[in-house]
């Protein structure tokens, strides 16, 4: 069979719906809510080859669905409430045109930090020159432990104007419905507008269930009403009922899948080939083009090769029909009870008009003799009959063989923010990746996060060229204390090795403001006694933390002036506590009043030409403090300006405390000053009326031609007062 071709396409949207047509005329249809699809062809009217072609959105006959831990998830909204499945609208991503098809993402969450991410993919392909779409189901377990998953996938048969089509099994030829397992399950199902060997005007349709396609665990045809309304497993209602609505049902089974990893199966199913009038015979090699890689060994080794040869009409049918397989070297036939083990297979002695037979092998790819590189082993079947004039039929197929070693993609940062950002200094950030593999990166196997959003090659914020992948970061996400994560949730080469460091996902914050300062300690304006009193400002940033190499500061004791840096012994930053530090290395004189100033900090931003500079707050702070060595209060803490007054009431002297106070004036009611006071060590009352015990502490004894009433007490320090009422009773 000849290889997958993809090819480019036309995407349109109209309706609620996204539309590409490809090669053939060939068109699939995306429904934009829940992702019901349509296939069909621009032939004539179009001719579907499912009844939700053009309605995809209206119909919802394409249902889908996948467990996680037995928990069933589905697209359809009345199946969902009928069955208790959880409807999988709520979880919608984005949905991507890529250059073959449409990509549609759900996100599922599954506890508080994890979750499942699960992809639609719809790929037109090319099957033996036939237009197909590969419809693919993709779960990537983005959590830290591991969880079971399965798919389901349902599709309401139309072929042409017939929506009973009859259908046919490898061998079987039926209009009754059946549900096959395991080995039971055929290469291929075919669909007929009328019927196989009712000539080529007609529609027929056909699906791959094996070798190019993801083997299912359960194919089940037949009543479309009876199989869509199976929650999961298919009814045996199904088996041996005729109807009068065509479907199909596929179940791939229950598989554990790891953290960081995924589960992804495929089935395709497009145009079938219709014989022509007075066509014969009708021979159909089936044969994969890759083995695949799983880096360290082949993911499709061993793999399938099958032929069915199907006579249409000669009549008295064909005596002693064999198939025989050719392998290339490095190629061999494995023992198996399910396929034939010899090169040639007897498979019909008399193959009857409207019957088919078919012919299976099970191939190994010798890793041994596969070891200078990717190659192209030719697999070739060929079919005979005793008939005379039966000419023998040939099917060639090139299968390609990856390099055994498994070399893997390398992956290395070039544009990518580590801690954090102040901003951008284009309109623009694309963080920027160098992806490198020596048999070529595969794009269409590009699963990209750019913050919440999961994109793929062929997004309008995706770049993939020169081994470079640049990933697009939206303005709108740069915000204050914003976390934005990105960076390749999966990659594969050409055959599909992927590095083992996947995801390579990383995070950084936004910061756009500059650091915030605490309340010193001491205070300023406080007496300290201690004459090496450290001096300590809290310094927060937050998300990018302090840099604290951009900490200057400078101490001014009487005059006497010094800079310092964080790498001076004096300066230290706690990023435990969030703490600056200033510790002298020289006594305070006496007496002395000392100044202390940060004169600029800034945040701990990334920094490079393609982000913004460091948020720096360079406005000075300052701390001052009085040296006194004898003045500190009774627990040993420095002093602050203060005022306090009592008892209050009082009737014949009032007790006045204020630490740091130049002087005290009193007033009486009418604003009359009416005592004044000097406040201080060594200092004295300035007028009569007031004793003092401490250099801070007063007390006042009204004059004797004051009456009674309220007063007002007024400490002063520089420019700074603070007042209090008294009453004074006689």
């Amino acid at each position: 069979m000849k290889k997958l071709l993809l090819i480019l396409m036309l995407v349109i949207a109209a309706f609620g719906q996204y539309a590409i047509t490809g090669p053939g005329g060939l068109m699939i249809e995306l429904d934009t809510l829940d992702g019901f699809f349509g296939i069909g062809d621009t032939v004539g009217t179009g001719r579907p080859l499912m009844f939700d072609y053009h309605y995809p959105w209206e119909r919802g006959n394409s249902p889908f669905a996948v467990m996680i831990d037995s928990v069933f998830y589905n697209n359809t909204l009345w199946l969902s409430a009928a069955c208790g499945h959880v409807h999988l609208r709520p979880f919608r991503g984005p949905i991507n045109a890529t250059f073959d098809g449409f990509a549609t993402q759900w996100n599922i969450p599954i506890d508080s930090t994890g979750s499942i991410i699960f992809t639609q993919k719809l790929r037109a392909v090319l099957i033996d020159d036939l237009p197909a779409c590969e419809i693919s189901y993709m779960a990537y377990n983005n959590d830290d432990v591991s969880h079971k998953i399965a798919f389901r996938q349902g599709m309401d048969i139309l072929v042409g104007s017939n929506d009973c089509a009859p259908m046919a099994m490898g061998a079987i030829y039926t209009g009754l419905g059946d549900i096959l397992q395991y080995s039971d399950i055929p290469y291929f199902w075919m669909a007929f507008e009328d019927g196989p060997a009712e000539g080529a005007d007609q529609v027929v349709a056909r699906g791959i269930l094996r070798g190019l396609a993801t083997q299912p665990e359960v194919f089940s045809y037949g009543d479309n009403y009876s199989l869509f309304d199976d929650c999961w497993l298919p009814d045996s209602m199904v088996i041996g009922r005729g109807y009068t609505d065509s479907g199909i049902s596929i179940l791939w089974g229950e598989q554990q899948v790891s953290p960081a990893k995924t589960y992804t199966v495929s089935t395709i199913y497009g145009f079938g080939e219709a014989a022509e009038s007075g066509t014969e015979i009708i021979f159909m090699d089936l044969v994969p083009g890759s083995v695949g890689s799983a880096c360290d060994q082949w993911a499709q080794n061993p793999f399938e090769a099958a032929a069915m040869l199907y006579n249409v009409s000669i009549a008295g049918g064909l005596d002693s029909v064999v198939a025989c397989i050719h392998l290339d070297d490095g190629l061999s036939i494995v023992l198996d009870l399910l396929h034939a083990t010899d090169t040639c297979v007897l498979i019909s002695e008399s193959l009857q008009p409207d019957s088919t037979a078919m012919a299976s092998w099970l191939i190994l790819a010798d890793t041994a003799f596969f070891v200078s590189g990717p190659a192209d082993a030719t697999v070739i079947i060929t079919v005979e009959s005793s008939d005379p004039t039966f000419e023998m039929l040939v099917g060639t197929t090139l299968v390609h063989i990856p390099d055994p070693a498994g070399i893997q993609p390398v992956i290395t940062d070039i544009v990518v923010p580590v801690n954090a950002i102040s901003g951008i200094t284009d309109t623009v950030l694309e963080t920027k990746y160098y992806i490198w593999d020596d048999g070529g990166i595969d794009p269409s196997s590009m699963i990209l996060q750019i913050g919440s959003m999961i994109r793929y090659f062929g997004d309008s914020d995706v770049r993939f060229e020169n081994d470079t992948l640049a990933l697009k970061i939206p303005n709108y996400y740069f915000l204050h204390g914003n976390r934005i994560f990105h960076g390749i949730i999966a990659v594969s080469d050409s055959d599909g090795c992927s590095p083992d460091s996947m995801p390579h996902i990383s995070g950084f914050w936004v910061d756009t403001r500059p650091p915030a300062l605490g309340a010193p300690y001491p205070p300023s304006s406080s007496i300290i006694s201690d004459s090496l009193q450290p001096i300590t400002i809290p310094i927060y940033d937050w998300p990018a933390g302090v840099h604290t190499l951009s900490i200057t500061a400078f101490i001014d004791v009487g005059g006497a002036v010094d800079y310092f840096t964080i790498l001076d012994a004096e300066l230290t930053y706690s990023t435990f506590d969030s703490l600056l530090t200033f510790t002298p290395s020289t006594p305070y004189p006496d007496s002395a009043t000392v100044r202390f100033c940060l004169t600029g900090v800034a945040d701990n931003v990334d920094v490079g030409p393609f982000y913004g500079p460091r948020n720096f707050r360079s406005d000075s702070t300052c701390v001052y403090l009085d040296v006194y060595y004898a003045a500190i209060t009774e627990d040993g803490r420095p002093l602050t300006f203060g005022l306090s007054a009592y008892p209050n009431p009082f009737n014949s002297s009032v007790h006045i405390e204020s630490p740091l106070a130049d002087r005290i004036e009193i007033f009486d009611i009418n604003g009359r000053r009416v005592a004044e006071m000097l406040v201080g060590a060594g200092s004295k009352p300035a007028r009569a009326g007031g004793s003092r015990t401490l250099p801070y502490e007063i007390t006042w004894r009204p004059d004797k031609s004051l009456g009674s009433g309220i007063y007002y007490v007024r400490a002063i320090r520089g420019e700074n007062a603070i007042v209090k009422r008294v009453v004074y009773l006689k």
